[in-house]
């Protein structure tokens, strides 16, 4: 099952712009539940980041493109998955 999961940027100059996870330096996903760094939650795969995201924390993303990362929360986020809806 292939999981995608994505957001829009909503406002400024960038507002539609994609926005997916983005992995730390040591590869993991990053979800909270505040902005603070000692909240972040490291977790390892997109099925992790999922279970996060409907127990209400947020997700780090950013766009393809590059630019600064957003903690993004649960209501903004779509997830889709390759044979049906997560």
């Amino acid at each position: 099952m292939t999981i995608r999961i994505f957001a829009r940027k909503s406002r400024g100059a960038d507002a539609g712009l994609l926005l997916e996870p983005i992995r730390d330096k040591n590869g993991k996903f990053i979800v909270s539940e505040t902005k603070f760094a000692e909240d972040y939650i490291f977790v390892d795969t997109l099925q992790d980041v999922v279970e996060h995201i409907r127990a209400g924390y947020k997700v780090r993303m950013k766009s393809p493109r590059g630019g600064p990362p957003s903690l993004i929360s649960p209501s903004s986020i779509t997830i889709e998955s390759g044979s049906e809806d997560v």
